[in-house]
């Protein structure tokens, strides 16, 4: 199983330098691209922005599948081995992940939005991202009325395919964050 590299506090590094270099009137994205911070994050400006569209399309893909219970559809975001640590025993194929979200999700009416998405280490045939995800739940029977959310994160490792040249991922990994209780506020 591969590793995930997370780009994250070279992100956040980016955004600091980034508001210092607006701050003091310099737009250029080489000011900050040229950083020595980046080891395995591509500057600003080297990133594909294409292989990020396709990305970016892909993650909003999985929200709308999971939403409308389309888990067929799921087949255009994961590769048919994908490795998806989202639950205590990973999940080690497409099918098994459908069966397992089918499961999850059964009677459920819920919708999934992804808000932040940074891709990065971009090679020829794999990269990766970190998504942020907001999954709500509306209550059914007793819980009517109420709304659950599910604060979490994916870190996605992405192959793409040597045959369609479509980008998918091979791996998965869920950082849950918290559940909220619409009703614990009022």
């Amino acid at each position: 199983m591969r590793s995930f590299a997370s780009p994250l506090p070279a992100f956040l590094t980016l955004a600091v330098l980034a508001s210092s270099t607006f701050a003091q009137g310099n737009f250029s994205s080489d000011a900050v691209g040229a950083s020595p911070i980046f080891t395995d994050v591509p500057p600003v400006g080297v990133a594909d922005p294409y292989v990020i569209a396709a990305i970016t399309q892909k993650l909003a893909l999985y929200d709308i599948a999971i939403d409308t219970k389309n888990f067929s559809a799921l087949s255009g975001t994961f590769a048919t081995d994908v490795v998806a640590n989202v639950a205590p025993v990973p999940i080690t194929s497409l099918a098994a992940y459908e069966a397992f979200l089918q499961a999850d999700l059964a009677g459920s009416r819920t919708k999934h939005t992804t808000d932040t998405v940074f891709v990065s280490n971009i090679e020829p045939y794999t990269a990766q991202s970190i998504s942020y995800s907001d999954a709500i739940y509306f209550g059914r029977g007793s819980a009517l009325g109420q709304q659950f959310t599910f604060y979490e994160r994916f870190d996605d490792v992405w192959s793409k395919d040597k045959v369609d040249g479509s980008w998918k991922i091979s791996e998965r990994t869920l950082v849950f964050f918290v559940c909220v209780d619409e009703a614990s506020f009022f």
